[in-house]
């Protein structure tokens, strides 16, 4: 069962804010949309005939394509940073460099030497191009008005093959120099076009003139071999395989061996997809198998070693073609990833089915799962809620899903009352994610009875049910989905007009009065209200609501667009098609103008926009793809029209914006003086912020003995202080009273975290420097002569030592994202309390994402808990980090025994990094427990005793106490660098005798005692001093 972090006050209360004015509220950031999609593509390793595994290891996938192998090293061209595919490398260690920028690349080939990539780029025109491995050097090879592409290199690294649309034959493969020169033209268009050309990698003459490719002919393609040289031009196999239908052909490292893809059917395998084989070059034997796949496999290439490597293949990330699987991607529509959890068996009728009135996707066939699926994130952004279909004893029946929100940790929600066979759906969380709305239908199954149930998130016990009135249709609500403010919720109930169904409208109903429900589409609708309003989304103010609209009352047509209403209705219009009318009119038909199908529309967490999905054509088997809408402009950017398959059911990810403002300094605090700095904890929007905490890591020079705000305080000797709830554009003030207590610079850190995902951490850092400076001398008083015996002269204290410096920051990586670590103060004091710091900053190479950091901390050291985004394994997800940014994790230890110990760190990614050995950090950390003891133990009324300190804090004034009885006045003692002092304890000569106890206390450390005894004058130790 899902255990929500704490987000009751999002629409309790919220926190108050100081008197300037607010904030400017920023547009939705770098956050994600999940999506349930098909066909997501990645690069997968061969481990056996009927499996490959994720190149990249467990966890989300990257869109990854045409991969090319030259020895361990790979690179091939993805969608990690941008919406144009980018040229990568994959070093032998796994790690993953991006080597373009702003291009829109393909078809990568290392050079054999493995210093340079060649590749193609373009728009509307393509041209060859090279780089450097190390990603500079960017070269433009050729520049002429046809399309280049699908290059590669001789093995002497001076020649280029590659394909062009130049002159009357179509597509043919030319060769030229790789520094230029002369492109001639080696193969022929009586093969057809050719595409797809591999030289063989062997420089001997046995073998490096040879480049194989493809031939499209009329009965389909075919592997041919062609000489450089314009020598030959034959088929790549001998006899009967010769006329296999066969293309993406890569060379093996001894020029011999070939693998290629296939449909042809042999003993080893069956099915009318692409296989890959492997075979010797000129061989009439038949290609031996190496994957039997339904995943669409493309562009093998052979990684490794001739006897210890293996085949790298392009495939859908998902076991086939049709497993509908849980998606996401950023807002600005790049690094799409599959997240990994199956969602549905999608009917393949899908992709060829042209019949308007028929409906594969919610209408499948046998053996297949309709479209009756929905994902959202709650509300703090971290975590999906989802729905699958699973094989069960009770047959295939639908579950609600939890899963991080990269889809790892995935765990089913036991909601009450749910039978066997019944199929649960549409579950979205209340804002302050107490509560779960949700669809059941039971028994499961197409067009069985459905109801809207209201669950306890956290026991899944049901707490209320949505029951329609008298007069109504039952069993056909379905598609809660709940208001800013938790109060209303909105769903889409079947309708009957006139005895006829085919109808559905959008219904609202108070949360507080389930009985008091509304059809607000019977006041925004055409003649007799025979539409399908369904899917309605609340606007993240509250005050609105979008939804789909079609013909309704069994029209087919291709009358459909999406709507905005206000919640009485009394404000509505068409947001598209546009120009289409006011609610009340039939909408246009769209056949010819689009957008076709518009629906599923899902709100951008700024309020400014929509995501929804429309198909790419009017035809009913083109797929559906995510589109953004501008409400204000009415501007439609496509943000999936790049990928392969179907992208449906949007959830925009919940995000705030916080930032810490701080003055860089103060004015001068003397030792033992106070302070205050103000810290502003600011809120950009666009959504609230709940749990918004200020950590404070002070070193040790000054003290915190202060943490207030409007309407609140905090301890101060805990570090932390939770504000509460800042909503969009407010900023809380905590007024921060620091004390001197060492002489020089004191850096302050602050940082700012909350239960919501923060999407650009880089400002949720400061610093303050607050210089401390010695205590004024001020005049010494004569002193009275002392009375025999004469007392020892008192020794010249020693002047306190100064701040210990605060390392400065290490630098950010140069590529990748790197983990720093820092304990602070080290060493830490038993009472105390040690700040540890793990900083990850990403370089300037690419997008880091999929960011998962191990926090290790001392065992049995208390501490405040894991923070935000952290789970009870201490295992914390990070934001995405662009190129340059960071995000801080801070952990306040409470020490309370001595020890030596290691605080460690460990940062993994599923994303690009090019550099694995910056991942992991640790940190020496000990621990100290002061002491003292009395020398002598023994004195009698009068006598100055000397106490003596080790393992204090240096520079941290200790001040002693005597119990029972009066303590002479005195002042504090100071610790020398080492953490050791001497100190002078006067015994009043009124004192009465008997056992006493000293008390050493002080900032940063808990107070420490040693046993004393007050005797007579007839019992003393040798050389006393005594005063009166």
């Amino acid at each position: 069962m899902l255990l929500l972090a704490s987000l009751l006050a999002v629409t309790a209360g919220s926190g108050e804010g100081t008197a300037e004015p607010r904030v400017r509220v920023t547009d939705a950031g770098d956050t994600r949309i999940a999506f349930a999609g098909t066909r997501h593509r990645s690069l997968g390793r061969v481990v056996s005939t009927t499996s490959s595994v994720p190149l990249s290891g467990a966890g989300a996938v990257h869109y990854d394509t045409q991969p090319f192998a030259l020895d361990d090293q790979l690179v091939f061209a993805s969608l990690r940073d941008e919406k144009t595919p980018q040229i990568y490398l994959r070093a032998a260690d796994g790690s993953v460099s991006r080597l373009t920028n702003g291009m829109d690349a393909a078809h990568p080939r290392l050079t054999p030497d493995g210093k340079r990539v060649v590749f193609d780029a373009g728009t509307t025109q393509r041209d060859l191009w090279s780089i450097r491995t190390d990603g500079t050097g960017l070269k433009q090879l050729t520049d002429t008005p046809a399309n280049e592409t699908s290059p590669t290199v001789s093995p002497d690294g001076t020649r280029i093959a590659y394909v062009s649309d130049a002159g009357a034959v179509g597509a043919q493969i030319y060769v030229r120099g790789l520094n230029g020169g002369e492109a001639r033209r080696v193969t022929s268009p009586v093969n057809g076009t050719a595409g797809e050309p591999a030289w063989n990698p062997v420089d001997d003459d046995a073998n490096r003139d040879w480049i194989a490719y493809t031939a499209n002919t009329y009965a389909g393609p075919r592997l041919r071999v062609v000489n450089a040289n314009g020598g030959g031009d034959e088929t790549l196999l001998a006899g009967g395989p010769a006329q296999w239908r066969a293309h993406s052909v890569a060379w093996k490292p001894d020029g011999d061996g070939v693998v290629f893809l296939s449909p042809e059917i042999t003993c080893e395998c069956e099915g009318d997809w692409d296989h890959v084989f492997t075979s010797e070059a000129h061989s009439s034997q038949v290609p031996s198998l190496v994957l039997n796949e339904d995943r669409e496999v493309r562009s093998p290439t052979w990684s490794g070693s001739l006897t210890g490597g293996g085949v790298i293949v392009e495939r859908t990330s998902a076991a086939g073609p049709h497993v509908v699987t849980l998606q996401d991607i950023r807002s600005d529509g790049a690094d799409p990833r599959d997240l990994g959890l199956s969602i549905l068996n999608e009917d393949p009728a899908a992709d060829t089915n042209t019949d308007p009135t028929k409906d594969p996707l919610f209408q499948p066939g046998p053996n297949a799962d309709p479209w009756t699926e929905r994902q959202n994130y709650t509300p703090d952004g971290r975590r999906i809620v989802v729905t699958r279909f699973e094989n069960t004893d009770a047959g295939r029946v639908e579950r609600i899903w939890t899963a991080e929100a990269d889809g790892s940790k995935p765990q089913p929600m036991n909601l009450g009352g749910r039978q066997p066979g019944d199929w649960d759906t549409d579950p979205t969380f209340s804002p302050d994610g107490r509560f779960l709305a949700f669809t059941r239908t039971s028994p499961g199954g197409v067009g069985q009875p459905s109801r809207i149930l209201i669950a306890n998130a956290t026991d899944g016990t049901i707490t209320g049910e949505i029951t329609p009135p008298e007069g109504e249709e039952t069993g056909g609500d379905a598609q809660p989905t709940w208001s800013s403010d938790g109060k209303i919720l909105a769903f889409t109930r079947n309708e009957e007009i006139d005895g006829a169904g085919g109808n559905k409208h959008i219904w609202t109903v108070p949360v507080g009065s389930l009985g008091e429900q509304k059809d607000l589409s019977e006041a925004i609708c055409p003649g007799s209200c025979e539409v399908i309003d369904d899917s309605p989304a609340f606007s993240p103010d509250g005050l609105s609501i979008a939804f789909n609209r079609k013909s309704g009352g069994g029209d087919v047509d291709e009358r459909n667009g999406i709507l905005l209403t206000s919640l009485d209705g009394g404000t509505c219009r068409v947001l598209m098609p546009a120009g289409a009318g006011n609610c009340r009119t039939r909408l246009p038909d769209t056949t010819l103008s689009g957008p076709h199908q518009p629906r599923d529309a899902a709100w951008t967490a700024d309020g400014k926009g929509l995501v929804f999905s429309s198909r790419e054509k009017v035809d009913a088997n083109s797929p559906e793809k995510l589109r953004m809408f501008d409400i204000a402009t009415g501007d439609v950017t496509p943000l999936t029209a790049q990928l392969d398959g179907r992208q449906k059911e949007p959830s925009v990810q919940q995000s705030v914006d916080l930032t810490v403002r701080a003055p860089g300094s103060v004015p001068t605090v003397t030792v033992g003086e106070s302070t205050t700095v103000r810290v502003d904890l600011v809120n950009n929007g666009p959504a609230a912020s709940p749990g918004t905490t200020l950590t404070v890591t002070p070193p040790t020079g000054v003290q915190i003995t202060g943490l207030t705000f409007p309407g609140g305080s905090c301890t101060a000797s805990s570090l932390q202080c939770d504000v509460g709830v800042v909503q969009p554009g407010e900023t809380v003030t905590v007024t921060v009273t620091v004390t001197g207590v060492t002489v020089g610079d004191a850096p302050i850190d602050w940082s700012v975290t909350g239960t919501v995902l923060d999407p650009r951490p880089t400002d949720n850092t400061g610093r303050t420097v607050v210089p401390v400076g010695e205590v004024p001398p001020s005049p010494t008083p004569t002193p009275t002569p002392p009375t025999s015996p004469t007392p020892r002269p008192t020794p010249r204290p020693t002047p306190p030592p100064s701040a210990p410096p605060v390392p400065p920051a290490p630098p950010a990586p140069q590529a990748g994202p790197g983990l720093t670590l820092t304990a602070q103060p080290n060493p830490g004091y038993v009472g105390g309390r040690v700040v540890v710091t793990y900083t990850v900053r990403n370089g300037r190479n690419a997008l880091a994402t999929g960011l998962r950091l191990r926090i290790g901390l001392p065992a049995g050291i208390p501490n405040n808990g894991p923070p935000a985004g952290c789970d009870a394994n201490w295992v914390c997800a990070l934001p995405d980090l662009t190129p340059g940014a960071s995000t801080v994790v801070r952990v306040v230890l409470s020490p309370n025994r001595a020890l030596t110990a290691q605080v460690t760190g460990t940062l993994t990614t599923t994303g690009t990094d090019a550099n694995l050995r910056d991942n992991t950090a640790r940190q020496r950390l000990r621990i100290l427990q002061p002491r003292i003891v009395a020398v002598p133990e023994i004195g009698k009324p009068g006598f100055v005793t000397s106490v003596r300190g080790r393992d204090f804090p240096p520079g941290v004034p200790v001040k002693f106490t005597w119990k029972p009885g009066i303590t002479a006045a005195a002042a504090p003692t100071v610790p020398l660098a080492n953490g050791t002092f001497i100190g002078q304890l006067l015994i009043l000569a009124k004192d009465q005798t008997g056992p006493r106890i000293i008390t050493a206390s002080g900032p940063g450390f808990s107070p420490v005692t040693t046993d004393f005894l007050v005797v007579l004058g007839t019992v003393q130790p040798p050389d006393e001093v005594t005063r009166r």
